[in-house]
């Protein structure tokens, strides 16, 4: 869906769930296609989450599909990363064996959650996904089932060379002094 198409109400304001979607990767922008388990755990999310509340649908920015396959395009994109995040909601991390390992998660988590300030969640890699709070009175988070996540240095983690001074200098401008090196924080489990 183009950025025209996504919903917004009488404010302009978004009428609708955009999250952030962090997948196992080692470019910021990839040109391949999701890998068809994580295409088919989100397809169980976007139906959990509009389950849970049907006035806002689900909408989700992949970085595998958000700039057509240009390098100027894919550049550009590159480096206006974290302003694409700050439109979104909050960041879906899709588990994978090896996510926690990937330059790119490390650096989205730590932004979506010391500098944006938005929460991160995590989609379970297999079993049931569930959306909404259990506890009584909700709330406005997808899930109420936190845990800690222990995210090590974005720069200690896997990146493409020709990436790498770019993530570092993000690293060091966008992310703040006391958590460049990694941190712990709440996320919470779809």
């Amino acid at each position: 869906v183009s950025a025209e198409q996504v919903p917004l109400d009488a404010d302009g304001r978004l009428a609708c769930r955009l999250l952030c979607v962090s997948c196992e990767r080692d470019t910021c922008i990839p040109a391949s296609a999701l890998k068809p388990a994580d295409v088919r755990r989100l397809a169980l999310c976007a139906k959990a989450l509009i389950s849970h509340d049907q006035s806002r649908p689900p909408y989700f920015l992949l970085p595998e599909t958000c700039v057509k396959a240009l390098s100027c395009l894919h550049n550009a994109a590159l480096c206006g990363w974290p302003l694409l995040m700050q439109v979104c909601q909050g960041l879906l991390c899709v588990e994978s064996e090896h996510l926690s390992h990937k330059a790119w998660f490390r650096t989205e988590a730590l932004i979506m959650n010391f500098v944006l300030s938005k929460p991160v969640y995590i989609l379970s890699s297999k079993g049931e996904i569930v959306a909404g709070a259990k506890s009584k009175g909700g709330g406005w988070l997808l899930s109420d089932r936190k845990e800690d996540l222990s995210i090590a240095n974005p720069m200690d983690g896997q990146v493409l060379p020709a990436e790498r001074k770019l993530l570092e200098k993000m690293v060091n401008e966008v992310l703040p002094e006391n958590v460049r090196k990694g941190s712990k924080f709440s996320a919470y489990r779809l």
